[in-house]
């Protein structure tokens, strides 16, 4: 009985961990969400659907942890209902947020082109310095007037920009899942062997 009550107390504490450094990276997910979505929204041709994607799966994770904390000591079974659906909802946001991002570096290919064929000369110019690229493809390809920057094409650097964006989202995803995973088998564990 003793070993019983020491196992139940480290399952709670593992369970409050995974609580707090759920809601701290929901938080944290949320604030890098904003500021990566309005750096490079224009030039990736992001839509505020994309923002509001990652900002449902920051509050419904804050949310949800906040919930978890209440569910350490309740007995009461619709708690640990309300936490098992949000628990199941935010992981298919997850889900369908990693597949949108798989896509995000070969659309930004054909975005890029679309964008810097309606470009003006000065916006040109402005995006060669800031990327430190010269033209589209290359420095023969649209480039604008001042190309200081003649070994990279700005194409290049925009797919590389993506694929950074993909691979954050992904590392994201790929972490909250698991400690969601974690968290559901504790409660479980806790709720059913009581």
């Amino acid at each position: 009985m003793k070993h019983r009550n020491g196992i139940k107390k480290i399952l709670k504490l593992s369970f409050i961990f995974i609580q707090v450094l759920t809601f701290i990276y929901a938080i944290a997910l949320g604030v890098m969400s904003i500021i990566l979505f309005y750096k490079v929204k224009d030039i990736l041709q992001l839509t505020y659907k994309n923002l509001l994607l990652l900002l449902a799966i920051s509050f419904t994770s804050a949310g949800l942890s906040l919930i978890g904390f209440q569910l350490i000591n309740t007995k009461k079974k619709f708690k640990y209902v309300i936490y098992i659906f949000l628990s199941l909802l935010l992981m298919n946001l997850e889900f369908v947020l990693a597949l949108k991002s798989s896509l995000l570096p070969e659309k930004s290919i054909k975005w890029g082109e679309n964008i810097w064929i309606g470009l003006s000369e000065y916006q040109r110019n402005f995006l060669q310095e800031k990327f430190k690229c010269c033209g589209f493809k290359n420095k023969d390809d649209m480039s604008g007037a001042i190309c200081d920057y003649e070994g990279v094409g700005c194409l290049k650097v925009l797919y590389d920009v993506s694929v950074s964006i993909r691979s954050f989202i992904e590392r994201s995803v790929v972490f909250v899942l698991f400690i969601e995973s974690i968290g559901l088998g504790i409660i479980a564990t806790l709720r059913f062997r009581r």
